[in-house]
């Protein structure tokens, strides 16, 4: 057994059972999305990696793999995004909030009506968020087959608001943010996480990338503020996000 990074290859029987145990080498906590292995399914302890479960960092989070019967060398790819499954209420000092912002990007991956990875359905992401209509807000209830509002509130995410972006064939963007923070602050730069989405043209299928913190400004959008988007040169739709503080236009207001 070989790997790298967080990925796995292996050959197995059935019931095997793999102890793995995975250490955070950055300086951020990151927290458990899902795993992609191909058309294989494993049988992994909730109670031990869960959607959301946390690393963080220099710390090692351990967990036990049931595996089905795989016949040659096969890949597994355990995916952590630095986007918290909670955001802190600004300017108090309660409790954090919980938003599922984990549970979002999982549905908008593999949704089982609109997922990115289900295979010959109408009316999904990918018909939605294209090289022609390059971004979608999570409250657009306008979009064919589906009203995006009642879809993802049924994960019990209100609390969070997300804004997805077609970047290319084999990537796309999730811009994450606290809604109330949102509502609050039109006009005004808050903290926005992006995830980078990415296509494995092996697997065939659509996982999680890098993810960052940033800053982004709120904007009237469907039924609600949003992130700021524009109109580039060439007629396309992007998003317009900062990495850092200083990046922010100068008199920018930021609000954390």
């Amino acid at each position: 057994m070989g790997y790298s990074d967080t990925t796995v290859s292996l050959t197995a029987v059935k019931d095997s059972v793999m102890i793995v145990s995975i250490t955070n080498p950055t300086v951020d906590t990151h927290y458990y999305v899902n795993y992609t292995a191909g058309s294989y399914t494993l049988n992994i302890s909730a109670d031990e990696l869960k959607l959301g479960s946390s690393v963080a960092p220099g710390k090692t989070i351990t967990f036990t793999v049931k595996l089905p019967d795989i016949a040659g060398a096969q890949a597994i790819k355990f995916n952590f995004s630095l986007v918290p499954p909670t955001f802190e209420e600004p300017g108090t000092d309660t409790d954090n909030v919980t938003t599922n912002a984990t549970a979002i990007i999982e549905f908008v991956l593999n949704g089982e009506k609109f997922g990115l990875n289900l295979e010959k359905v109408k009316n999904t992401f990918k018909d939605w968020c294209d090289s022609t209509d390059r971004v979608l807000f999570c409250r657009d209830n306008t979009v064919a087959g589906g009203n995006l509002n009642n879809s993802y509130g049924s994960l019990n995410a209100q609390n969070v608001y997300y804004t997805l972006e077609w970047v290319s064939s084999t990537k796309y963007n999730i811009y994450l943010y606290y809604s109330a923070q949102a509502e609050a602050n039109l006009g005004k730069y808050i903290v926005v996480y992006k995830q980078e989405i990415i296509y494995n043209s092996i697997d065939k299928e659509w996982s999680t990338g890098d993810s960052f913190k940033g800053y982004g400004k709120m904007q009237k959008d469907i039924n609600g503020n949003g992130i700021e988007h524009k109109i580039d040169e060439n007629g396309n739709e992007y998003v317009v996000w900062y990495a850092n503080k200083d990046d922010v236009p100068n008199g920018g207001v930021i609000v954390e």
